[in-house]
């Protein structure tokens, strides 16, 4: 449609699997994976993914849906992996603080590399 403007819109949704079993590695085992579902929706497309906070990097749920929450808005006003991926290259100057690259960075990434 002519004059229709598209709409960019992120959602973040904590949820918990139970695993069937346990799971069990050498730092410990856990019973449940906790993750972030995230989609990126525009002009009727929808991305998805889903990370997981890393605890041994410092990482939590919460400090998850912060960086989501903080990288919201210009997800939304059409920042896309294209910056994303120039801003990572070695050649390249360091990133911004809004391309902070932790579990979520990487799976935005993900979500947004078809633009």
């Amino acid at each position: 449609m002519k004059g229709r403007v598209a709409v960019r819109t992120v959602d973040a949704i904590p949820q918990t699997f139970a695993i069937n079993g346990i799971f069990r590695i050498s730092r410990g085992s856990k019973t449940s994976a906790q993750v972030i579902a995230v989609s990126i929706a525009e002009s009727g497309y929808i991305g998805r993914g889903e990370c997981v906070p890393y605890a041994r990097y410092g990482e939590t749920i919460e400090s998850v849906m912060d960086q989501i929450r903080s990288m919201t808005p210009a997800i939304e006003a059409g920042w896309t992996s294209v910056n994303y991926s120039q801003r990572w290259h070695p050649e390249r100057r360091a990133m911004p603080s809004i391309a902070h690259c932790g579990t979520f960075g990487h799976r935005k990434h993900g979500s947004l590399w078809h633009q």
